[in-house]
């Protein structure tokens, strides 16, 4: 189903300056709802047209763009990934920085990166863990050094864990340093998102044994996993 547009008389632009309509075009445009709530474009409204579009609205607009911005033209991209970027700056919404965040993926022009990291700077946590999804996907080496970052530094455990689970995406050095990291924490939640996450990137399983990840990314032998038997052995 399509998404409708606001389009409500009352709240169109009066006037809109030239570096307004290359940025963003006229407000009766698509995903007006995304751009109603930009200050540098809101001020330049009539004082009266104080009406704005619900969250609800502006949800379905952003998924609607994240639908359709990889297919946009170049230069169409780059102007929506400035919008963006904008929204990720001023939105007081956290759920509209973090879709934003997420639309921005959706586009894999290098533009997309300075709305990526600014999520991944953003002081919400749902915003940080949004751009460690997004950034998981991306193939630009900062991706990865923005994930190993957050994976070995952020307040936030819950944004770790997503920045762990993230780098299962990539490898290098970078990665295989954080992953150790991670397997030397104290907290078992890091361990296992360590090991589950280098499970899925290596396609080999080392068991629960912290121990024995690192000796493999050490390029060492794994220690040896106790056999069948020997797990069950206490039991009897």
């Amino acid at each position: 189903m399509s998404v409708r547009i606001a389009r409500n008389p009352r709240m169109l632009i009066r006037s809109c300056s030239m570096g307004l309509l290359l940025l963003a075009g006229c407000a009766d445009g698509p995903f007006y709802g995304i751009k109603q709530t930009m200050p540098w474009i809101r001020s330049q409204w009539r004082a009266d047209e104080k009406l704005g579009p619900t969250d609800h609205q502006r949800r379905e607009e952003l998924q609607e763009l994240a639908g359709k911005l990889r297919r946009m033209p170049p230069d169409e991209q780059t102007r929506w990934l400035q919008l963006l970027e904008g929204v990720v700056a001023h939105d007081q919404s956290p759920l509209m920085r973090q879709l934003a965040v997420r639309t921005a993926g959706a586009s894999d022009r290098p533009e997309a990166m300075p709305v990526i990291v600014a999520g991944a700077n953003d002081k919400d946590s749902i915003v940080r863990m949004a751009a460690c999804d997004v950034l998981g996907q991306r193939s630009e080496p900062e991706a990865i050094t923005k994930l190993a970052e957050l994976a070995g530094g952020d307040l936030d455990s819950h944004v770790q864990l997503a920045a762990i689970r993230a780098l299962a995406h990539h490898e290098g050095t970078a990665v295989d340093d954080a992953m150790r990291q991670a397997l030397e924490q104290n907290d078992p939640m890091m361990r296992l998102a360590a090991m589950e996450a280098l499970k899925a990137q290596r396609g080999v399983d080392y068991g629960k044994d912290p121990a024995a990840w690192v000796a493999a990314l050490d390029g060492k032998n794994p220690p040896n996993r106790p056999s069948w038997a020997q797990r069950l052995w206490p039991w009897f």
